[in-house]
């Protein structure tokens, strides 16, 4: 007997979700609108700092001469 000759049964295997209910899909969509919001001020901060380091060590070395007009 060959392994060929061995009808071997296929299975099948279908998965289904129900569908979500509104209010765990709405708080799925006010956390998304969360995060985002947190990650664009995380990232503003973040860039305001570098852009102030940047300036600030721009301006820490220029050499600024006073003259008198005496």
């Amino acid at each position: 007997m060959n392994i060929e000759d061995i009808d071997i049964p296929t299975v099948t295997l279908q998965v289904t979700f129900d569908k979500m209910s509104p209010q765990i899909e709405s708080l799925l969509d006010f956390i998304t609108v969360l995060l985002i919001t947190i990650l664009v001020y995380v990232y503003l901060i973040i860039f305001d700092f570098v852009i102030k380091r940047i300036v600030f060590f721009r301006r820490k070395r220029q050499y600024y001469v006073e003259v008198d007009d005496n």
